[in-house]
């Protein structure tokens, strides 16, 4: 569990059922993680009882909740774990949007980047992101990430438009 003033990181627990089945089926942000059908509630359920290991399944999802009211507002997620090459993708997600534009995403990443550097051990952190996305490109360069390059026509928005994907990158270690 990673804890600011404000907020809170934690592990999926089953009191987050409804939230994941409301924010899985946003049909509003699917198109950042390619989700294409809605999830049931069955497999959601599946999904909060099973194991959550970073070192056995290679990701781990932490629910960012205000610590005030105990309300999840969003996610974020450590995913393609490399301990090898000490290096994870991360994502973020504020789902609540009377919560964006807050301070939220940048003081949970901020939270994410300390625990990958002082628990995980990790030497960097990746994340790629939509070409239109201007709020979470904002994000991640304040948070030091660089761009590191642009996969052309990545993502279909419809039968004949695409849009580019930019990779990111922070070195947690460097000295630069």
């Amino acid at each position: 569990m990673l804890k600011s003033d404000k907020l809170l990181l934690r592990a999926v627990e089953p009191k987050d059922l409804d939230y994941l089945f409301e924010a899985e089926n946003n049909v509003q942000i699917w198109g950042l993680s390619a989700t294409l059908i809605p999830f049931s509630k069955r497999t959601l359920e599946d999904y909060v009882y099973s194991v959550h290991d970073l070192t056995s399944q290679k990701q781990f999802r932490f629910i960012i909740e205000l610590v005030k009211t105990d309300r999840a507002i969003g996610m974020v997620d450590l995913f393609d774990y490399d301990a090898l090459n000490a290096r994870a993708g991360v994502g973020i997600v504020i789902s609540d949007d009377t919560e964006r534009s807050k301070g939220n995403a940048f003081e949970s990443m901020k939270m994410l980047i300390e625990y990958s550097r002082n628990v995980l051990f990790l030497n960097q952190l990746y994340c790629t992101i939509h070409a239109s996305n201007t709020n979470s490109i904002n994000l991640f360069q304040k948070l030091g990430f660089v761009k590191m390059g642009v996969r052309k026509e990545w993502y279909r928005i419809d039968e004949s438009k695409w849009e580019d994907e930019i990779e990111f990158q922070l070195l947690l270690n460097s000295k630069l």
